[in-house]
């Protein structure tokens, strides 16, 4: 069996994966919700608040509300008409010829409302697991893909390479 080489990370998997994301040009990092400029409403590091559905409808992502308080923004806070708003959003979405529009503009923030950088990395804690899961169901259960996987996760601390397969995971 080859031996696989990876390359170290500087500091944690979650910290080296978010701090890839939220460069500028790869999903950057923005405390308000904006148009990710495909017409998906957006906070953070690329955390869509409209998502696809099993049957591929795009519908409220209904975790947020769990998502939030799990990252300590607190939903009380929130712009009453954000539900509204996002709603309007996933219906452009779903029928992009129709009259509805999407009230989010690409970089432009419609409420006085914004989140930290630390809870923007603080809801991304909170998803991330997911992605880096995903790249192990990619990899498959091979004793070659349980290899590799082992290998870029590293006992947790997680490898450059897996940085970059999660990351196209994320998106």
């Amino acid at each position: 069996m080859a031996t696989i080489q990876t390359s170290p990370l500087n500091g944690s998997l979650n910290q080296s994966l978010f701090q890839f994301l939220e460069t500028k040009g790869i999903e950057g990092l923005k405390g308000y919700v904006y148009d990710d400029g495909k017409g998906i409403p957006t906070i953070g590091v690329g955390y869509a608040l409209v998502v696809q559905d099993d049957t591929g409808t795009w519908v409220v992502r209904d975790k947020y509300t769990s998502d939030f308080p799990n990252a300590g923004i607190s939903l009380d806070s929130l712009p009453s008409s954000l539900d509204d708003d996002l709603q309007k959003a996933a219906d452009a979405l779903n029928n992009p010829n129709g009259n509805t529009k999407s009230p989010f503009k690409k970089n432009s923030n419609i409420y006085p409302w914004t989140i930290t950088p630390a809870e923007a990395e603080a809801l991304f804690n909170v998803i991330v697991g997911g992605y880096i899961h995903n790249v192990q169901l990619w990899l498959g259960n091979s004793p070659a893909g349980v290899a590799a996987y082992d290998a870029l996760y590293n006992g947790g601390a997680g490898s450059r390479e897996l940085v970059a397969l999660a990351s196209q995971a994320y998106n």
